[in-house]
Order: C-alpha cells, then structure tokens, then sequence
C-alpha cells in the first residue's frame, strides 16, 4: 500500500554509498587484528572466525542479504557459551581475546552502514592491544605495525562515501597518519608496561 512504511525485516541489504571494497578492507582487518592469536585459541575458534569472514565478504559482492535477529542472537549465545565452556571462564587473556575475536567476526554479519563498521574497526584495534600482553618475540611487532597499518586504511575507506580509493593511496594516508601519532605511541609504549607492573 502507497504510503504505509513496511516494517524493518533484519535482512537489509548494503546501505547506499557502500562498497564491496570497503568490507573486503574491513575483513582484512579483522584477519589481521586475529592472526596473532589464533595459536593461543582452542582449534574451533580460528576456522569459525575465517569462515565468518569468507562469507561476510561473498555475502556482499553479490549483494546477499544478511542474516536476521533470529539468526544473529541464537548464534552469538551459542558462541558465547562455546567460549565459556572451552576457557571455563571469559576473564583472563586467553578467554577475554578468544571472546573478542569471536565477537568481532560475529559483527561482520550486522555491519550495515558507517556506524557498525567503525566499531568492528576499533574492536579490531582492542585485538592488536592485546597482542601486546602475550609474549613479544621479533615478528610480532613488525606484524602488529602492519596491523594497525591495515586497520587504520580500513577505517579511512570506509570513511568515504563511495567507492574506495587505491590500496596504495590508502596505505599512504595510513602511515602518515601513524607517523604523526608516532610520540605519543612512544610515550604510552615507555609508560603503559610500567602501570601495568604495578597493578
């Protein structure tokens, strides 16, 4: 009927101005941000969350509905009683980053707008961070630079209205970005351990 708003059926396609190149940067992010962890989680939680993330971005090159608030809910209880049945707890580093990790896939499957993708975003800077409680050997910070590399052109494309500008452009402002936070960065990596140590 002309003039009667349909009511809103949970499986909204890609809002408008948004681009499958922009959740491809998005889950590269989320990857990324993951990958450090993933040998210290139990055997289940990295499949689930890379397949969440092949799906997320089928789902959107070919314009895929997603799935609905009776989908979603079920499945983020299950998830989470998953968790807390492997870990026996969902405090501590290990849990508190299994749940993260698997809390940020499951967002994948909600990311509808600018909104929604900016928070798995900044859930995938939480993840880096706390890459940094585990032990450090050489790599992982060459790795976790990268990380924040990618996810900080992750939140610049999705940024935009459109469609996404080249890799290399976005990598580019990226790293300007970061050079520019490069001081305090310093400042918090001489004095953040130190607070931790005493707590």
């Amino acid at each position: 009927m002309n003039g009667v708003a349909l009511p809103d059926t949970e499986r909204r396609r890609e809002a408008p101005g948004q681009s499958a190149g922009q959740l491809v940067w998005l889950t590269l992010a989320t990857v990324i941000a993951g990958l450090p962890h993933y040998v210290h989680m139990a055997p289940w939680i990295p499949p689930l969350a890379l397949g969440i993330a092949g799906w997320r971005i089928h789902a959107a090159v070919t314009r895929r509905g997603l799935p609905g608030t009776w989908l979603r809910i079920p499945l983020t209880l299950l998830v989470f009683a998953a968790v807390v049945v492997t870990y026996r707890q969902v405090s501590g580093l290990d849990a508190g980053s299994a749940l993260l990790l698997v809390m940020v896939s499951l967002k994948l499957l909600e990311t509808r707008g600018s909104r929604d993708r900016a928070v798995v975003v900044f859930m995938c800077y939480f993840l880096l961070f706390a890459a940094f409680l585990r032990d450090q050997p050489l790599w992982s910070g060459l790795w976790l630079i990268a990380g924040v590399l990618v996810t900080t052109a992750s939140l610049l494309q999705i940024a935009r209205e459109n469609s996404v500008i080249a890799p290399r452009e976005a990598l580019a402002e990226a790293g300007s970005l970061m050079l520019q936070a490069a001081p305090l960065m310093l400042l918090l990596f001489l004095l953040f351990p130190l607070s931790l140590i005493h707590i």
